[in-house]
């Protein structure tokens, strides 16, 4: 058993008690002799490594909050500011083919192709850093959107159920982390199942 003593100077002393029986000269119990270990070294670093540790804590959900702060902003940028440009772009492609025929018609349509395909890229890569709809409208309708473009995308079929969650909103570090870690096993699946 562990106990706490002051010192006369007022600082701790931590001690291990336990005790180890003495038998009389018949073999019988005659008495407990107590054995008292410092162990003040030892729970001052226990104390020193907890501080530590709540510090690594913190520290982690700074750097998870930064990642999703980034992820949230480039995907803004790419949703915003480069689909805009991009749209435009094809916009502009799609009068060019309408007056146009003959070989530069070709050249049209293939950097029409192009285009477009850079645009479900676009699209695509903003999703997976930071789906809108996951602050926009919580946990449940993010994962159930991740779960059919997942399937879509994958052919796996994805069998998900939940009780009393319907309409209700989580904090914002628990519904992320759990949209993170949804994420995570999806991936891991798809890997596993193109390994076999």
């Amino acid at each position: 058993m562990k106990r706490k003593f002051r010192r006369k100077n007022g600082s701790e002393l931590w001690t291990l008690v336990s005790g180890n029986p003495l038998f009389g000269e018949h073999g019988q119990f005659a008495a407990a002799c107590p054995l008292l270990t410092d162990i003040t070294q030892r729970k001052h670093s226990e104390r020193v490594l907890q501080r530590y540790a709540e510090a690594l804590r913190a520290l982690s959900r700074r750097l998870l909050d930064v990642q999703e702060a980034e992820r949230r902003a480039l995907a803004r940028e790419l949703h915003d500011e480069v689909g805009q440009n991009l749209t435009t772009l094809k916009l502009a492609l799609d009068r060019c083919l309408e007056s146009g025929d003959g070989p530069s018609h070709i050249a049209l349509e293939r950097a029409r192709f192009v285009l477009l395909d850079l645009v479900a890229r676009v699209r695509n890569l903003s999703l997976d850093l930071r789906p809108s709809m996951l602050d926009d409208l919580g946990l449940v309708p993010a994962l159930l959107w991740q779960f059919e473009r997942y399937s879509a995308q994958t052919h796996i079929q994805v069998r998900f159920t939940q009780s009393g969650l319907e309409d209700r909103r989580f904090g914002l570090h628990v519904e992320t982390a759990a949209y993170r870690i949804v994420q995570e096993a999806l991936t891991n699946v798809a890997r596993a199942r193109r390994s076999l």
